[in-house]
């Protein structure tokens, strides 16, 4: 299976922008995103991007040393 993660030092309009793309299957903060968006940026989880039922993940786990890498173009 294919994942891709968020690079730490991404902005958080770059982030928002792909999170916008997946429909929100739950109850959901009103600020969730950004939330997410702060925890990643300060290394307390990593967060990607799978195929499948549940298209977004968040782990403890350190992303993989051959990743593929969600940044700002």
């Amino acid at each position: 299976m294919k994942r891709y993660w968020f690079d730490p030092k991404i902005d958080y309009k770059t982030f928002k922008k792909v999170c916008d793309k997946f429909p929100d299957t739950g109850p959901t903060p009103k600020e969730g995103d950004r939330i997410l968006w702060e925890m990643l940026r300060d290394r307390q989880i990593n967060i990607g991007l799978q195929n499948g039922d549940d298209p977004i993940f968040i782990t403890l786990k350190e992303i993989p040393k051959n990743a593929t890498i969600i940044k700002k173009p």
